[in-house]
């Protein structure tokens, strides 16, 4: 390969292209697994933050999944990437700006979403038990819970955020026992 080889030019290939003739996605989100370790009979445990989806829209409509749990998350802006939509939903969450979001999966299944075609990037924290206990205490109290992971993953959860919870569960578990320092037998 030589050196003076020539790129194809962008202006050249755009002209050709039209987006038009492709199906493209109809959103993206960005979903956040909040977890903390709180004491649960004596014991440090895994507890995960869930909101509960209000039964109408903002438009007063039945809303899709309503009554289920799910993790937070929304729709990430044009002018953003998912890791900017998640630490904007981690702050309007807990007001925190400085916690690790570790990515752990893409959710692209076909039909995981019934309003269309939306894939998911999600993340997971883990941040201090106070943080998202004043978040479960707040006004709308009874559509937030802090629950440990293994009683999440026993709730109604919307869309496929039991795949989701399981996922996260299991990085967060290999994390924990990976950092732990004597539990060193890699898979």
């Amino acid at each position: 390969m030589s050196l003076t080889e020539e790129f194809v030019n962008k202006e050249d290939a755009l002209k050709n292209y039209n987006a038009k003739e492709f199906r493209t996605p109809d959103g993206y989100t960005s979903d956040m697994i909040l977890t903390t370790v709180k004491e649960l009979n004596g014991k440090p445990t895994l507890h995960i933050l869930l909101i509960k989806r209000s039964l109408t829209n903002a438009e007063g409509k039945p809303n899709m999944e309503g009554g289920k749990w799910a993790v937070p998350g929304g729709f990430v802006d044009e002018n953003e990437s998912a890791e900017q939509a998640a630490e904007r939903e981690l702050e309007e969450e807990t007001s925190l700006t400085d916690i690790p979001l570790i990515p752990f999966g893409v959710f692209d299944k076909p039909g995981r979403d019934p309003r269309g075609w939306i894939i998911s990037r999600a993340f997971y924290a883990i941040v201090p038990p106070e943080a998202l206990e004043k978040r479960a205490a707040g006004d709308d109290a009874a559509e937030i819970g802090l629950f440990p992971m293994t009683e999440a993953l026993e709730l109604p959860l919307a869309f496929d955020h039991l795949d989701m919870l399981k996922k996260a569960f299991s990085a967060i578990t290999e994390e924990f026992l990976l950092t732990e320092g004597h539990h060193h037998h890699h898979h």
